[in-house]
């Protein structure tokens, strides 16, 4: 009898991250695993899943031929639950190895696990003005053991704690239906708390929630106002667990991001990023949401999953320049520029064809597919957007000297 080597990790749901899985939505997750044949003759007849939470092994032992969204075989996970998971399989009397394991973790399954409120700016971040930072602060007395953020928007968001980026992904919490439902996403940010005062700082944009949507140009179909709703749970190694949750006494202030469209794009002050720029502040709200709408991401979110370079760059019958990258792809143009004065305007225009030997922006209808960046200045900037995208093959670049464009291919 030839036996299969063993199976691969198990996933959980529709998920495809790699482990741990953090947020899963179930309290009863379902497994799926694929089988390597050692032979075209091996069925899989049986399989066993282990278990282990809190220290203790559990194995669950199934007579079936199902490998795709069988069912938790265990007690089912209360909210912040982790369990480890192991998989082996059998033809017969004939077992394989244990798989790899893989660790999945319950996210926020009841609604009265939040305690965060959604909040916005009392006068900043409305409609055509810049994009808001909304920021709250927590002390952590003590070694962290573990710390995760839970979070979501009316809008997009993009979090940093500590000043450094939380997470891989982009655009977040993604388009939903959001009268019935809005995502929530889980990031482990133990590696970014620490002993003393932690910054927890979110830029806000308009997405789909809030900008330009649809075949009539409709802006705000969902709502006029963006808001932030977000739990910063830290454990210490003494075992209490310390929490940051939105509330009225964050602060939020003006961003770089003058505007910010997912049809249009985005524009962008450097200038504002510098220590001499003192920006607009305000208190915040707390605005309507509904909690009971919260539901984790069935699959895998939007991340960045390539670097292409430019295939070719030269200059069109009327002068500009165009840049090819050899694909129709979704992202956007990471810009390199050098030697450029404070305050000169750089702009990306994007389109997927060319027309007469130049871009060509007519199928866009009435979209802008415009990135424009005014920069600090200096011997090297890197331009790129961080609340829009395009879907594009060509770009037109006008206003930088010197630069190296690249593009970032989003999935």
């Amino acid at each position: 009898m030839v036996v299969a080597v063993a199976p691969s990790a198990p996933r959980f749901e529709h998920r495809t991250d790699a482990s741990p899985v953090l947020g899963v939505n179930d309290s009863a997750p379902r497994l799926s695993w694929t089988v390597p044949e050692a032979a075209p003759s091996y069925e899989q007849t049986s399989y066993e899943v282990e278990i282990t939470r809190d220290g203790r092994s559990d194995r669950y032992r199934v007579d079936s031929v199902e490998q795709v969204l069988v069912p938790w075989p265990a007690e089912p996970l209360a909210s912040r639950d982790a369990a480890a998971v192991r998989i082996r399989v059998a033809h017969k009397d004939e077992w394989s190895g244990w798989s790899e394991t893989a660790v999945v973790e319950a996210g926020l399954l009841d609604s009265a696990d939040w305690t965060a409120d959604f909040v916005s700016p009392a006068r900043l971040g409305g409609i055509n003005m810049p994009a808001p930072v909304l920021r709250g602060s927590l002390i952590v007395p003590g070694e962290v053991r573990k710390a995760r953020l839970y979070a979501t928007a009316h809008g997009t968001y993009v979090p940093t704690l500590n000043g450094r980026r939380v997470g891989d992904d982009v655009l977040a919490p993604g388009w939903t239906s959001y009268r019935h439902r809005l995502r929530y996403q889980v990031y482990d940010v133990t590696d970014l708390v620490h002993d003393g005062e932690n910054a927890l700082e979110v830029l806000l944009g308009n997405g789909w929630y809030r900008g330009r949507l649809g075949f009539h140009g409709q802006r705000a179909l969902y709502g006029d106002r963006l808001a932030l709703l977000a739990q910063l749970e830290v454990t210490t190694t003494d075992g209490r667990v310390h929490v940051l949750a939105t509330d009225g006494s964050w602060t939020a202030r003006e961003s770089e991001v003058l505007a910010d469209d997912l049809y249009d794009g985005q524009l962008t002050d450097l200038r504002r990023r510098g220590g001499g720029w003192r920006p607009a502040t305000d208190r915040v709200e707390v605005v309507g949401g509904d909690r009971a709408r919260l539901v984790a991401p069935q699959g895998p979110p939007v991340r960045v999953t390539d670097v292409l370079p430019a295939r070719r760059v030269w200059t069109s019958p009327t002068g500009r320049t165009l840049v090819d990258f050899g694909q129709n792809v979704v992202g956007w143009v990471r810009l390199e520029v050098r030697d450029l004065s404070p305050g000169d305007e750089v702009v990306v225009r994007h389109a997927e064809v060319l027309e007469d030997g130049e871009l060509s922006t007519r199928p866009l209808r009435s979209a802008q597919a415009t990135d424009t960046y005014f920069v600090a200045g200096g011997k090297e900037e890197v331009l790129e957007p961080s609340l829009t995208f395009h879907g594009f093959r060509y770009a037109e670049v006008d206003g930088a000297t010197g630069c190296a464009p690249r593009i970032s291919r989003r999935s």
